[in-house]
């Protein structure tokens, strides 16, 4: 998906498409009033765990499961402070 938004900005030359794969919760790189749309795939507190789920395609790829379960806001498997892991995040 990143490669074909990053060809279809290079195919879109009236405007200017750039694709940023990044943790949303650290945009300092990012200057004041430089961007005009962000999208993003919002996390879900009670979401299908999937690192969980795609263990075995995460291990084909050379992934660790637990390194991106840490990573991720939603989607791990619901424990007492689930909800405050969720909103610490957000």
């Amino acid at each position: 998906m990143i490669q074909n938004m990053s060809c279809f900005g290079k195919v879109a030359t009236n405007c200017l498409a750039t694709v940023v794969n990044h943790d949303s919760r650290n945009l300092g790189f990012i200057n004041d009033e430089t961007i005009d749309l962000i999208c993003t795939h919002p996390p879900y507190m009670a979401a299908v765990p999937y690192a969980e789920y795609q263990k075995l395609s995460l291990w084909w790829l050379g992934y660790d499961q637990s390194d991106l379960e840490k990573s991720l806001i939603g989607g791990r498997r619901s424990r007492s402070d689930t909800p405050e892991r969720f909103f610490h995040d957000m």
